[in-house]
């Protein structure tokens, strides 16, 4: 009796705790398998017989017609969203689907996504919905994917072998065959609070070359910040850049400034004495050179 009280505890802190991995906030799940598995939620209107559970007393329609925004506040079907913890594709792993057109009627839309990708009724890239990677790709209609396939007896779901540029293959969920890569999944759809925030997603995140520019600018400014024990100009952080930081250096140098880890030797070499005398003997040799050649 305790020990079955003991497993039973167990069992139901370790199904909150998945419960608890599962909820993203911002987004409703509505159907999972494996390590997110859920009942999928009701296809059919609020108050209709049905087997199903719902969110919140919304169905997966109610869901996706909740009414949400762009940035521009521009009324949208609101976004579903896939997490696949275990396709072997990266792409795979976060995909968002936006419709573009209404949702068709009479048809079991939900399953569309489970075990029945197809364009018909209404469901064609680029014409009824688009592909995206991220979420901010989605809200501003940046980088969506290119391709896209459809039908397989009714076995197959989201997404087929559509890709971001090509097929990729095995990457779809079925709640009716195996085969697919997505044994480890969920659906979800955007809630309207979430889209009430994208006002704040004005500008678009960093590209790779950004982010990768911005890193080696500050690795520059900590090693002329270091090397000139002062804080560096614009234009020296610019040389830097363009020209590379030993020739910036060099330059510093030239120009008769001191770095912070100069040697006492360089320093006064760099001196103004030193610059005077130096530039005194230049003249006295180059006037040496000119009295040899006029005679």
């Amino acid at each position: 009796m305790a020990v079955s009280l003991v497993l039973g505890l167990a069992a139901l802190a370790d199904a909150r705790e998945l419960l608890d991995v599962n909820d993203i906030p911002g987004w409703a799940q509505i159907a999972g398998q494996g390590t997110r598995f859920l009942l999928p939620i009701s296809e059919n209107a609020v108050g209709e017989i049905n087997t199903h559970t719902t969110v919140d007393g919304y169905s997966f329609r109610d869901l996706i017609n909740a009414g949400c925004t762009d940035v521009d506040e521009a009324d949208r079907s609101c976004i579903v969203r896939r997490i696949c913890d275990s396709c072997s594709s990266d792409d795979h792993v976060d995909i968002y689907y936006k419709r573009i057109s209404p949702l068709p009627e009479n048809t079991d839309f939900l399953n569309v996504f489970l075990s029945d990708w197809n364009n018909e009724p209404k469901n064609t890239m680029h014409v009824d919905f688009e592909l995206y990677s991220t979420y901010e790709d989605a809200i501003r209609g940046e980088n969506k994917w290119m391709f896209c396939n459809y039908g397989d007896s009714g076995t197959v779901g989201f997404p087929r072998g559509c890709g971001p540029m090509g097929k990729v293959q095995h990457q779809f969920n079925s709640y009716k065959i195996d085969g697919g890569t997505a044994k480890d999944h969920g659906f979800y759809v955007e809630t309207r609070e979430l889209s009430a925030e994208v006002g704040g997603i004005t500008e678009a995140s960093p590209t790779r070359e950004e982010v990768q520019e911005k890193r080696g600018w500050d690795m520059l400014h900590a090693e002329l910040l270091a090397a000139l024990g002062r804080e560096p100009t614009n234009d020296e952080l610019n040389s830097s850049m363009n020209r590379g930081l030993p020739e910036t250096m060099r330059e510093i140098r030239r120009r008769g400034g001191h770095l912070a880890n100069d040697s006492y030797a360089e320093k006064r070499w760099r001196s103004a004495k030193y610059v005077s005398l130096r530039k005194e003997l230049r003249q006295e040799r180059q006037a040496a050179r000119k009295t040899r050649r006029e005679n």
